[in-house]
């Protein structure tokens, strides 16, 4: 398949209170949107009718991690939507979703708005992992069992690792290739903080 993913930050106005251009945003907003496009599998090396693909079910999760002392929540908004949409928060920080492949490939855009909120160092950074799951067995509630796919996540993410010849010095973690460590380590990070630019005290006559 295809998966792109991409990262939406803001640029604060001057006293931090709103975005440059946006209303109702903050420096502190994080967007992210997901697309799924041009699925196709393949059994014994033979490439399986898009009439029986649809049939599958996969699962696309969302996790979202502050650093210590700080948040990295859904927005209350957002949140409620993706409810109406059928997603489920399997656990804190964690968003599921599983539907068939017939419904992805109709519409495999997804939006996501996370706000993240400083602690007393108004710093933070927040981490943001989606996943593809063939399956989402392990959370099902009817106790039926799903061997058609394997369980291996697969990140959106890019996990390569290149030095500066361009040769790839990753190495395998699971399915994944990733620069070493727990393959979330790399997921994107970004940071957030109510902090200015420049030194308040500063004289702009010395410039």
């Amino acid at each position: 398949m295809e998966a792109t993913t991409v990262y939406h930050t803001y640029l604060g106005t001057a006293d931090g209170a709103g975005v440059i251009g946006g209303t109702g945003l903050t420096p502190q907003t994080i967007s992210m949107w997901t697309r799924l496009g041009n699925i196709v599998a393949y059994l014994d090396g033979k490439e399986i009718p898009a009439d029986k693909l649809d049939e599958y079910r996969i699962g696309l999760v969302i996790s979202s991690k502050g650093e210590s002392g700080s948040t990295c929540n859904l927005t209350p908004a957002v949140l409620s939507q993706m409810k109406a949409k059928g997603w489920q928060e399997h656990a804190d920080g964690i968003y599921t979703f599983r539907d068939s492949i017939a419904k992805f490939k109709a519409s495999g855009d997804t939006f996501f708005r996370f706000y993240s909120d400083p602690d007393s160092d108004r710093v933070s950074t927040c981490t943001l992992r989606p996943r593809l799951y063939n399956t989402l067995d392990e959370w099902d509630s009817d106790g039926e069992v799903d061997e058609t796919w394997d369980k291996q996540a697969i990140p959106l993410w890019n996990t390569g690792c290149f030095d500066d010849k361009g040769l790839d010095v990753g190495k395998v973690i699971g399915t994944t290739r990733v620069c070493g460590g727990p393959s979330h380590a790399y997921a994107p990070t970004t940071r957030c903080d109510e902090l200015t630019l420049g030194q308040e005290d500063e004289d702009p006559r010395a410039r």
